[in-house]
């Protein structure tokens, strides 16, 4: 009987997290495809990854409630690196200028943590079931942007006259944007195409979303994207045949792509007669993109503040005419947060990348879903890990909230850890009380600003005629707005 009355406790906690899962997904899919705030993407994306760490949260309390018993998700090693990462952060978010932004950097960091680790517990525990819904999301994610991308050629090319290659695309304040969510997307949609239990038709169907996603991606004209692609098919070939198998798939997808872009773009509208601008060839070229300017400034930083940083967040609190993040996430790590910390990362990635290589080479000839599924999803995070080595990848939410996702995906695949520790009660609540504050500061913040916030952005485009700086918001620059007017009026005139 007590038995009995311990099942119904759990079964309505259990029911109620099983179906978070898919409320999760079902907001993450809809932030890039459903304008529901009025102004920017990156603001409606932003408020939308908040909404989703609550989801998280949730489903963590619904998790301990439950007294679910779980394998560690990773080694003690890994566990004491990430604590010293996120302890660290903390004292460097208390002893920066702008407290509450370092904070609330600080609590995506958390939360973004906590979703990669939701995933991963999800996976071990529902199986095949969660794998067939992650990849059915990124799936009709893709399917939808290409369908938004041929109505809005149609109609240009039918009402305007003219053709603008970025306005095909849909969903971002940037068409680059796209490309970032593309880097991990592209990689794992193609794993119906290394099973063999998958039907003809259903092949055809994947390689035509696949291809039609690299037109995309080409369309985008983003170079990180391609030396992303070029590094994983690089790192998978070596590691066995499996990775060579995605590697052609991706190379045949590319190519394919291609030849799309190159009909859609080019050869009709020179039948058609109609002007083509923002083609891709012409926005391909070898220099840095003020990259070389964003760089020496965060080693600046890093010379001045090389133990806790200048602060999360706070590359944005140091004005300059270009961004507010260093598209580069070794120099915004280490110039925000400190060397140790950026040290601490990279030999956790370092290990992570070397457990994976060794699981993949050690399956590379097994036809198994899973494992199959293992290199789809390596492939997707060598993609953005290198993409991020040149671009903003640690600063968009939709983003963000992919890598999280993939990288939990990934991680729940791998064997636990450990058998299940009964003294890490303790921990685990204390962990969940981490993210509940997370969660609580960053809600906080949301309803802090978003009255005013369309108005604030409108006025800084007004008052600097620039373009806007996305960070935390699409204006996410957190420095004193005089002096950095101050600063670009002295660069304009430096300019002359």
């Amino acid at each position: 009987m007590t038995s009995q009355t311990a099942v119904e406790i759990r079964t309505p906690h259990t029911l109620l997290h099983n179906a978070l899962v898919p409320a999760l997904l079902l907001v993450t899919a809809t932030l890039p495809l459903m304008p529901w705030l009025p102004g920017y993407w990156h603001n409606q994306q932003r408020i939308g990854q908040v909404l989703v760490f609550c989801l998280c949260v949730l489903a963590g309390v619904l998790s301990l409630r439950s007294q679910t018993s779980n394998s560690p998700l990773l080694g003690t090693g890994p566990r004491n690196c990430l604590a010293a990462v996120l302890l660290a952060g903390l004292t460097s978010a208390l002893l920066a200028q702008h407290t509450d932004w370092a904070l609330a950097e600080f609590g995506l960091a958390i939360l973004s943590l906590a979703l990669g680790g939701t995933v991963a517990a999800s996976r071990r525990r529902l199986g095949p079931a969660l794998d067939q819904a992650l990849l059915g999301t990124l799936t009709l994610m893709i399917s939808c942007f290409l369908a938004l991308y041929f109505f809005l050629y149609y109609w240009q090319v039918t009402h305007t006259g003219t053709l603008n290659a970025y306005k095909l695309l849909w969903g971002f304040s940037n068409p680059r944007f796209l490309a970032q969510f593309l880097a991990l997307a592209l990689p794992v949609i193609v794993w119906p195409l290394l099973r063999d239990e998958t039907s003809r038709r259903e092949k055809l169907l994947v390689s035509v979303i696949a291809a039609l996603g690299w037109t995309l991606a080409i369309t985008s004209a983003a170079r990180g994207l391609a030396l992303g692609m070029a590094v994983a098919m690089i790192w998978l070939s070596l590691s066995g045949t499996a990775g060579r198998r995605w590697s052609m798939l991706q190379l045949r997808s590319a190519a394919l792509g291609l030849l799309v872009y190159l009909l859609m773009l080019s050869a009709i509208p020179a039948w058609l007669g109609v002007e083509v601008t923002e083609h891709a060839a012409n926005r391909l070229h070898t220099s840095l993109s003020s990259r070389d300017i964003l760089w020496p400034l965060a080693l600046e930083m890093i010379q001045q503040k090389p133990w806790l940083g200048v602060g999360p967040m706070h590359f944005s609190a140091h004005f300059n005419v270009v961004a507010a993040h260093p598209h580069q996430a070794i120099l915004q790590i280490a110039s925000e947060w400190g060397i140790p910390v950026a040290i601490i990362v990279i030999a956790l990635v370092f290990l992570a990348a070397r457990a994976t290589f060794r699981m993949l080479r050690k399956t590379t000839d097994s036809r198994d879903p899973t494992d199959t599924l293992r290199v789809c999803l390596a492939g997707g995070i060598a993609t953005v890990l290198t993409l991020a080595m040149v671009d903003g990848i640690l600063v968009m939410p939709n983003v963000e909230l992919w890598l999280a996702i993939i990288a939990g995906w990934l991680l729940g695949l791998h064997p636990a850890a450990s058998a299940p520790a009964t003294s890490s009660s303790i921990l685990r609540r204390g962990w969940l009380l981490a993210q509940t504050l997370a969660a609580v500061f960053l809600a906080g913040i949301v309803f802090r600003d978003l009255p005013a916030l369309t108005m604030q952005t409108e006025g800084y485009s007004q008052t600097f005629e620039s373009h806007l700086q996305p960070r935390f918001w699409i204006q996410g620059v957190i420095d004193d707005l005089d002096r950095a007017l101050i600063i670009q009026q002295d660069h304009r005139q430096q300019s002359r």
